[in-house]
Parts: C-alpha cells; structure tokens; sequence
C-alpha cells in the first residue's frame, strides 16, 4: 500500500478578485508519477506552488509528510522536496556545475568525494557533464533546462516537484526527463510534474490531475482521464482518444477536422 505524501484538503488560493485554486481536495502518494494537465491558467502551477510549500492557501488544508505544511522549516523543506520552476533566472555568470551543486546547499555536510560523485552523477543522468565548465547564461534554453533539472536531482530528495520540465527541451530529452521521473517513481520515490504535452503526460504518468479554471475536472489513471468529452471540454478542442498502437496508453489526437 502506498503511502499519502500529500493530503490537500478544500484547497482555495485567492489573489484580489481572482481565485486560482477553487476548493481542491488531492492525495498523492509515494512510489508514482503524478501529472497535473490541463489548460493555460488552470492553476497548475499555483496548485504545484502550495505544494512546495511556496505559496500558503487562503482556505484549505495541506498535510506533507503527516505534518501540516506550515509546521515544516524551509531547511527541512529542502531536505524531503526539490522544486524545479518553470525559469530559472540567474544574474551572475555560475558555471553549469556550480548551478547544479546549488541543489546541495541544504543537505549535511559532506565529503568533497561524496559531493562531486553526486554532482557527477546528476550530471551524467541528465547529460549536462559535457557543460560542466560552461557558463549558465550562455547556455540554450533546453541546456539551461537539463543544468537546472541536474540541480533538483543532486538536492536528492524523497519528493520532486516539477513545472513543466520538458517545455523547452526536444523530443529525446522530453522523454528522457521523464524517463527519469519515473525511475525516481519506481524506486519509492514521489514526483509530481506540471506537462503540457497530452501524449507525454499520458505515456509516462500513473496519475494524471486534470484541471480547469482552478477546480479538478477529472482525476485518476491515464484511462480514467482519457474520457475525450472531458477532455474536449476541457481544452476547447476537438478530440480523439485512442489506444496507442505500441504502448499500453491512450493516444490523443486534436484536429480541427473533428467535430466537436
């Protein structure tokens, strides 16, 4: 039986007249890949932002651990989550290595051998080491992505909270990201990703949130969310669902072409 990693309970987030999370309530468990999906400003990453203990709720509640969130300290934050954002903005000119030993700040103290094994191996995962010595703001959007994606794998925590990590990356290091993810996954661990891609999150996730104007539209595994109405009603476009020829998956196709 997995266990409850979060526990969110009639989660509401208000920001003057507009409420971005709308009474949510959501568990997510340890040993699966979590995908959130869904439209633009549906509170995907304010929703992943009361998650990392970044944003704090106006209603609701949000037990982490079996701790209520606002009981944990940022450093003891940054031992159980690692956050990747959607930009990572850096205005001084750290080596892409330096970027990724940031993710260690918050951990023990450590041997010079144990820190750059871990730094070598986030690296090597994520195909960064050639760009150790490379400087961060040179580097293209889709290196600074994997630097930055090395950073939260060398943080090593039990739990990783990802905002869109592949949007800026090719198709190869799109599913290589998630590859990973769900290694993390299988190995125990707990990973929830914000992706805009259907098929990619449908591919690799065990447990897709859909979300609409701030509210759950539909939640479950890929074939439980996979209800084309829903998902036509969710996105505002015509949809086809379909199993996918090679990959035990729904495949969706959009096209202008289906009636809606």
């Amino acid at each position: 039986m997995t266990e409850a990693v979060y526990e969110i309970r009639n989660l509401s987030v208000i920001r003057g007249e507009n409420t971005l999370i709308d009474d949510i309530s959501l568990e997510v468990a340890s040993g699966e890949v979590t995908v959130i999906l869904g439209p633009n400003g549906a509170g995907k990453s304010t929703l992943v932002g009361v998650m990392a203990g970044d944003i704090p709720p106006d209603r609701g509640t949000v037990r982490f651990r079996n701790r209520e969130m606002r009981e944990w300290s940022a450093r003891d934050l940054a031992r159980q989550r690692a956050v990747l954002p959607q930009s990572t903005f850096l205005q001084f000119a750290f080596r892409a290595e330096e970027v990724v030993a940031m993710g260690r700040s918050a951990l023990p103290p450590a041997s010079p051998q144990q820190e750059h094994e871990a730094i070598t191996a986030a690296m090597t995962h994520t195909e960064t080491a050639h760009l150790r010595e490379r400087l961060f703001p040179q580097l293209s959007g889709g290196e600074q992505s994997r630097v930055s994606f090395a950073r939260v794998l060398t943080q090593s925590t039990p739990v990783i909270l990802l905002d869109e990590p592949t949007a800026s990356l090719d198709l190869r290091h799109q599913h290589d990201v998630m590859t990973v993810a769900r290694g993390i996954a299988r190995d125990g661990g707990t990973v929830v990703a914000i992706v805009h891609d259907i098929n990619l999150a449908f591919t690799y996730a065990d447990r897709l949130v859909l979300m609409d104007e701030g509210r759950i539209a539909a939640v479950g595994t890929p074939w439980e969310v996979a209800d084309q109405s829903v998902l036509q009603q969710t996105f505002g476009c015509p949809m086809v669902v379909m199993q996918h020829p090679y990959l035990n998956c729904p495949l969706v196709l959009s096209t202008s072409e289906i009636p809606l």
